[in-house]
């Protein structure tokens, strides 16, 4: 039967559709670890192996400024844990920014100028792709 092997671990895969599977990593309370993952329909042949990484959860504890004027370059603070590089910041439905990694508690994101007053959500983002 198909299986993935993610690390020394195998695990069921979940078919999205014929061409496309989801091998569910296994939890990881270690840190930063990368591990090889590959996929076989029968357990004996294997794809190869893709390199997954796992990183400690993001713990966001300020940002600062917590209010932005229109019109003006946004530069904001953000303070935390686990920080690390390949981070990316947007800001409401503005492109994404790569974050300036300062060290892991500390990190800023650039913005060009707001163009309408009101509220906008933050989100710090992984990857090229998040």
């Amino acid at each position: 039967s198909p299986l993935c092997k993610c690390g020394q671990e195998l695990v069921l895969p979940v078919f999205v559709q014929p061409d496309e599977v989801v091998c569910n990593a296994p939890r990881n309370d270690v840190g930063h670890k990368s591990i090889d993952v590959a996929f076989s329909n029968d357990g004996i042949d294997w794809t190869n192996s893709l390199s997954y990484n796992y990183f400690p959860a993001i713990d966001v504890i300020d940002i600062f400024p917590s209010s932005l004027t229109v019109g003006v370059d946004v530069s904001i603070r953000i303070s935390g844990v686990n920080f690390f590089d390949s981070l990316f910041c947007q800001l409401g439905q503005l492109s994404k920014a790569k974050a300036i990694v300062i060290d892991d508690k500390t990190m800023h994101c650039m913005f060009p100028p707001m163009t309408e007053p009101g509220n906008v959500k933050l989100d710090i983002l992984w990857g090229e792709t998040s």
